[in-house]
């Protein structure tokens, strides 16, 4: 039968060990939490550019979709009366230099139809 000293080495020794692996095991355990926390704001902030990216994405396939309608719409006229921009343009010149146009109207009726072209 073992000594009473023998036991009370053998407990010391095992409440140590098992001090040791508790400590061990909170060290992982926080560890793992930090990692987590980490990962978390990670995800979120990738979540964040990829939403702003698909945002700006969508503006500009937006934006492009309705320059071409516009232009679609402005050829399709064109067709329809047979104008094009330089006859209107033409026809702007004589009713300016007629007086029907101030120079302001002119200068911007003349504008808009150059930034078409």
């Amino acid at each position: 039968m073992p000594s009473n000293g023998y036991l009370s080495k053998t407990l010391r020794g095992a409440d140590k060990a098992l001090r040791s692996g508790v400590e061990k095991a909170d060290d992982v355990i926080d560890e793992a939490i930090n990692l987590s926390t980490e990962t978390a704001k990670q995800a979120a902030q990738t979540g964040k550019n990829l939403r702003e990216a698909a945002y700006k994405e969508a503006s500009s396939v937006y934006q492009s979709g309705e320059k071409t309608v516009k232009g679609g719409l402005r050829d399709a006229k064109s067709m329809i009366t047979g104008q094009s921009d330089l006859d209107t343009l033409e026809r702007l010149g004589k009713m300016w230099q007629g007086g029907l146009l101030t120079d302001a109207e002119f200068q911007k009726a003349k504008d808009t139809i150059l930034d078409r072209i």
